[in-house]
């Protein structure tokens, strides 16, 4: 987007972003970059280890409960999230997306924190491809959505697909 001095009050096209100094990074400039490299290794643990349970437990609705909570809470802050934690996010909401047809009793509101999950994973994939990288010839170009990125978005579309026929089969008519 453009750069300009202000965001008018009222004005929803409008977002402050910070504009970090050299030797740091995040939504807030808080972190320096090992700092935030330590954070994000530490959320990918975090998420290999989630995607192993996943795989490996027994579902049930509250374990499906827990594993959409979690999910949600290790993606909260997309700063956080490596450039390739996208895979592990969509992995792990597909396998909670995946148990809705097996438990009748689980909501939409079990399923948020996967849809959450998903938002902040496509904010960090989507933060990495359109990052300006140095061209030949000292021009700066945009990174390329590359067919790999473009299967997980549709991967994450099919998610976020399969929970608004979630929320609209508990719409109550009338």
């Amino acid at each position: 987007g453009n750069e300009i001095p202000d965001c008018k009050q009222g004005d929803f096209t409008c977002k402050a972003v910070c504009s970090c100094d050299s030797q740091y990074s995040g939504k807030d400039c808080s972190l320096t970059f090992e700092e935030l490299e330590a954070k994000q290794d530490m959320r990918m643990s975090l998420l290999s280890t989630l995607n192993m349970v996943t795989d490996t437990e027994n579902p049930s609705t509250a374990s499906v409960k827990s594993w959409g909570s979690t999910l949600s809470s290790l993606t909260q802050n997309s700063d956080e999230l490596a450039y390739n934690a996208f895979d592990l996010v969509v992995t792990i909401s597909t396998s909670v997306m995946s148990q809705f047809d097996t438990f009748a009793d689980l909501t939409s509101t079990d399923a948020a924190g996967a849809v959450g999950a998903i938002d902040a994973g496509l904010t960090t994939e989507f933060a990495t491809v359109l990052t300006p990288v140095s061209g030949s010839g000292g021009g700066r170009r945009m990174r390329r959505l590359q067919a790999a990125n473009v299967s997980k978005v549709d991967s994450a579309l099919d998610i976020l697909k399969r929970y608004v026929g979630l929320v609209s089969s508990e719409l109550v008519p009338g």
